[in-house]
């Protein structure tokens, strides 16, 4: 599995399109000697292996505001029926979102609040891959559409 520096995201953070639709994936990776790790990796259509294994982590947080990464409250594994995100936050480059459950409206909203699109928790998906040190398993845990810009080159 190929690791970005945050200044490949940075560079990646400044292709911008307009109306995008994402999906926001856990992925939890575990290696034959036992070695575990949890990520994030956001993609526009539904992932094989590769994309998989190719696409930009986002390591997990509980403070995201001076760095990349995700930082996730509730059931934020894509497991099960009961799989409930009360927050997502996310920050990529100079992209800082949120998405809050309790607000009853499904906005994504940026720093000041302003509305930049809108999410729903999907139906379970998920991509279960083997590779020969180990397994990778990424599932679906936040689908969005924007209203303007979000950066790109973060998934397929």
């Amino acid at each position: 599995m190929r690791a970005y520096a945050p200044a490949v995201v940075l560079a990646l953070a400044g292709t911008v399109v307009h109306g995008y639709t994402f999906a926001m994936y856990n992925v939890y990776t575990q290696g034959v000697i036992g070695g575990t790790s949890t990520s994030y990796k956001i993609f526009s259509t539904p992932p094989d292996c590769d994309d998989l294994d190719n696409a930009v982590s986002m390591s997990s947080s509980t403070d995201v505001s001076g760095g990349n990464g995700v930082r996730c409250e509730g059931s934020c594994t894509g497991i099960g029926e009961g799989n409930v995100i009360d927050e997502l936050e996310m920050r990529i480059g100079d992209t800082h979102w949120t998405y809050y459950r309790d607000r009853g409206d499904d906005n994504l909203v940026d720093t000041n609040d302003n509305r930049v699109g809108s999410c729903h928790i999907p139906p379970s998906n998920y991509v279960e891959c083997f590779v020969g040190i180990g397994s990778f398993t990424g599932r679906r845990i936040l689908r969005c559409d924007t209203d303007g810009q979000v950066p790109i080159g973060l998934g397929n």
